[in-house]
């Protein structure tokens, strides 16, 4: 061997050294990783392998060397065979990472590589692969077989690593060109018997697989780092959130200790009073009609922080049952209508549109909905201002859905620009009830938008300030099977109606041609009832009565005649109240 052969072995002896060294340094402080444990091992083993070979150069064509010169060899042809299964263990290792594994052919491999060490050491003493003649190192009769035989192994992991290129990723190439450099190298060492680069290849390899784990460990490094990144400011967005939640808490306490005070003030003074008069029957009950007030309100206050909080806990659910829709905005108005009368406001419904009756949706919901939109319409419109609530339905195509528009528009005062993207975030109100009378916790419009948004639908505003405030909501619902709900209303069918009506306009509508579904009834005029025409032996289901004159008179032989019966006076609430003081005054006489 020349000396530039000693040189280029002594020259990659330096390169695995120093990749060693950075391979200890890079991973000093990481935590253990098969991958980088098995590049180490590898160099290492190189590192070895090379000694050996510069050892065989230097002692080859020495005769009193030559067990030596073939236990150097040895070394080398026994290192090689480690090698290439680690070389296979590194790929495993890889797609170890991927949770893929093939047991299989990692134990053939290792099975395989161990027999080959074990042949390389034998032939240390039987010279079947290498021997020494005259202190010169020579091939012995075999070699070609066992160079074949280590070829094979680091092909059949070559090909192994093409058909897992896709689970392998980025380190595909760099595993081929480990494995291609000492496969050339073994093909030419095979047919030259002069010096072949055979273990400066395999350093080549190392120095090229080293370059590559280290690119990727920076790729990881720098993931990880942005990923850091991206958590911080996570982790900020979310310290701020969490600071603008506890602001709002603290708003919202400061607002609550407020509402809640004054109705429990209310509650325990007008309870002292009460207890102080209890024998003043008057003063009592004006007193617990107060308590009776305040303790509602109260529990609206209440209502709505459970409210809230079962929304954000996800336990809220959305039913869906058939309702009708007269009946949610009567119960609607009903509610609303003493709030508006008792500020001297006007409060309408108008109606555009409307096709069905019948829908299937969660009616409770949908009332909670327009009871807080409105309420609010009441409490932030002054005195004699004007209330609308307008609802309009869009048929779809299908003819089994449609889209329920409801919106409420006020004279009120009007919400902010800059208040109304906020408007609908829990705690945030126009006023405070601190500095102004309006009571409110501030969660009713949050409460709205997260009912309507898990009912699929849209709500949103239009205001200016000054000029009044539109909350527009808009559902969409499945229509109902009309025939199958007027089936449960069968009975109502069979129920007997007396109206008592004196202007003739109201007795020519009656007295219209009518349908076999409507209600049998009879008319008759207020004379007939109290000259006693109209005999008791029939009994009424309900009567509507609709007296111009002698009303008292009327209603007192009406329910003294027919007193099982359900009388409706004239059909408005304020007659209805004036019926049964004239009831009263007649049980008095």
């Amino acid at each position: 061997m020349s000396e530039a052969n000693l040189l280029i072995e002594l020259y990659c002896l330096l390169i695995t050294i120093t990749l060693q060294i950075c391979n200890v340094i890079a991973n000093r402080h990481a935590e253990y990783s098969l991958k980088n444990h098995l590049l180490g091992v590898m160099g290492f083993l190189n590192a070895i392998i090379i000694i050996s070979y510069i050892a065989y150069i230097l002692v080859d064509g020495k005769p009193e060397y030559s067990l030596w010169n073939n236990i150097f060899v040895g070394v080398c042809y026994a290192g090689g065979a480690v090698l290439s299964e680690l070389f296979g263990e590194y790929s495993f290792a890889i797609l170890q990472k991927n949770n893929k594994q093939k047991i299989g052919l990692r134990t053939a491999i290792r099975v395989i590589c161990t027999a080959a060490v074990c042949l390389d050491f034998l032939s240390i003493f039987n010279g079947s692969y290498f021997s020494t003649m005259n202190g010169f190192h020579v091939r012995g009769p075999y070699y070609v077989f066992n160079q074949i035989f280590m070829l094979c192994i680091i092909l059949i992991v070559i090909i192994y690593i093409a058909i897992e290129s896709k689970e392998m990723e980025n380190n595909v190439i760099a595993l081929i060109m480990y494995g291609f450099f000492p496969a050339v190298s073994t093909i030419l060492q095979i047919f030259v018997k002069d010096y072949v680069l055979l273990y400066p290849a395999i350093t080549l390899s190392l120095l090229i697989i080293y370059v590559v784990s280290y690119l990727e460990q920076s790729d990881e490094l720098h993931q990880k780092n942005d990923e850091l990144q991206k958590a911080m400011a996570e982790t900020e967005l979310a310290k701020k959130a969490a600071e603008k939640a506890n602001a709002s808490k603290s708003d919202f306490l400061s607002s609550m200790s407020h509402d809640i005070r004054t109705p429990l003030n209310a509650i325990v003074g007008m309870t002292d009073i009460a207890m102080e008069k209890i024998d003043d029957r008057k003063q009592a009950l004006q007193n617990l009609n107060v308590v009776k007030t305040s303790s509602k309100h109260l529990l609206s206050l209440v209502n709505d922080v459970l409210d809230l909080s079962m929304i954000e806990s996800g336990k809220m659910s959305i039913s869906e049952t058939e309702f009708i829709l007269p009946d949610l905005l009567s119960e609607t108005m009903r509610i609303i209508w003493p709030l508006a009368s008792a500020k001297k406001q006007e409060l309408s419904l108008q109606t555009e549109g409307i096709q069905d009756e019948f829908y299937l949706g969660d009616m409770p919901r949908m009332h909670q909905i327009l009871v807080n939109i409105l309420s609010n319409a009441v409490k932030y419109t002054p005195s004699e201002g004007k209330i609308i609530l307008k609802v309009e339905e869009k048929r779809a195509a299908d003819g089994h859905t449609a889209l329920l528009t409801m919106s409420c528009t006020d004279t009120g005062i009007g919400i902010d620009k800059d208040l109304q993207n906020k408007i609908f975030e829990p705690f945030v109100r126009e006023v405070k009830t601190t500095v102004n009378p309006v009571e409110g916790t501030g969660l009713g419009l949050t409460i709205v938008r997260d009912i309507v948004s898990a009912m699929h639908g849209t709500v949103k505003v239009i205001s200016e300030k000054g000029m009044g405030s539109t909350f527009i909501v808009s559902l969409p619902l499945s229509i109902a099977d009309e025939a199958s709900m007027l089936e449960k209303f069968d009975d109502v069918k069979e129920m007997s109606l007396l109206m008592v009506c004196d202007r003739p306009m109201d007795r020519s509508i009656i007295c219209m041609p009518h349908t076999d579904d409507a209600y049998p009834y009879d008319i008759c005029s207020s004379e007939d009832i109290l000259s006693s025409q109209l005999g008791a032996e029939k009994q009424y289901d309900v009567i509507l009565c609709r007296a111009l004159a002698k009303q008292t008179e009327t209603i007192q032989a009406l329910r003294k005649r027919y007193p099982a019966s359900s009388l409706i006076f004239n059909c408005q609430d304020s007659d209805i109240n004036e019926e049964k003081n004239i009831w009263m005054q007649g049980q008095i006489w």
